[in-house]
């Protein structure tokens, strides 16, 4: 299955979306009506063959403003990743924006698991990534079809900060990596995550069977409880790293492995995954020294 047929499945479940949100809003008042009229602006600025690439790129942006409202996430979901599954060659800006803009899907210190948004975060990523009952989410299926039936699989990763050539599958990578605040109890069997820098990542209890990790950054992530059964984990750096009860347990452990409760992990994320002179996380601010604390993972 190409990147043309999967779009040949996204295309038709936008359209009945949206048609489902318009029957919703005709009852809405014209607040409402002017939303939703700006919503479906934006889809078709976003979406339609015939504009240009710049008001194509500019629909997508349009669109971010729409993930605070419930009833467009399905919509927003299906036609941004059916937007990453392009693959012309001219279209790389087009899939780098609409990555950009699932990854503002969950964002901030209020997505957080332990912030105001969770339930909403949870929700979020498990439409695009799906969850641990083995339910698959539509970002990570896009990744899993091109990583498996695509040429694209064996080209050197690139991310949208560093090229305007990205590919399909990089802007799925992208797509994933980019939600770190949230990727809890989320179904990336199979995946195809070479290179992600998923570093201070919540990945808490996610499935991460046989994924391609090659490469990837995993330092401070939270990686309690996650499946890494025939993971490809050649490369990757899991230093800091929380693994907890992670799947195997003979998986052999990086330098300065954690083992803490998720709970813990927040704490010394809120202490910016300060530790002491002695490498050893700190979790209460009360134990910060001026002399001998560092901070090993990216701030």
């Amino acid at each position: 299955m190409n990147s043309k047929a999967f779009e040949k499945v996204i295309w038709p479940v936008t359209t009945a979306l949206v048609a489902g949100i318009f029957a919703l809003h005709t009852s809405c008042n014209d607040e409402s009506q002017k939303r939703y009229e700006s919503f479906t602006k934006a889809v078709e600025n976003a979406t339609a063959e015939g504009n240009s690439p710049v008001k194509r790129i500019a629909g997508i942006w349009q669109m971010n403003q729409f993930w605070e409202d419930k009833q467009f996430e399905q919509t927003m979901a299906a036609t941004l990743t059916a937007a990453m599954s392009s693959d012309a060659e001219k279209d790389g800006l087009y899939r780098c924006a609409a990555a950009e803009v699932i990854g503002n899907a969950i964002n901030g210190k209020d997505g957080y698991s332990t912030g105001p948004s969770a339930a909403r975060s949870e929700r979020i990523a498990h439409i695009l990534y799906g969850d641990r009952s083995g339910e698959l989410g539509i970002v990570s299926e896009l990744n899993r079809v091109l990583a498996h039936s695509s040429p694209q699989s064996n080209a050197r990763p690139k991310t949208c900060e560093l090229t305007s050539d990205a590919s399909a599958l990089d802007a799925t990578r992208e797509a994933i990596r980019k939600n770190w605040e949230y990727l809890r109890g989320v179904n990336l069997n199979d995946t195809d995550l070479q290179g992600s820098p998923l570093y201070e990542s919540d990945l808490d209890s996610s499935l991460m069977k046989r994924a391609d990790l090659r490469g990837a950054d995993f330092r401070c992530a939270n990686l309690r409880g996650v499946d890494l059964s025939d993971a490809k984990l050649q490369g990757a750096n899991l230093d800091f790293a929380n693994m907890k009860d992670v799947t195997p347990p003979t998986l052999e452990k990086p330098p300065h492995p954690q083992g803490m409760p998720s709970s813990d992990w927040e704490r010394w994320r809120e202490n910016k995954f300060r530790v002491d002179k002695d490498m050893q996380p700190i979790l209460d601010p009360s134990g910060n020294s001026t002399s001998g604390d560092s901070y090993p993972c990216p701030q």
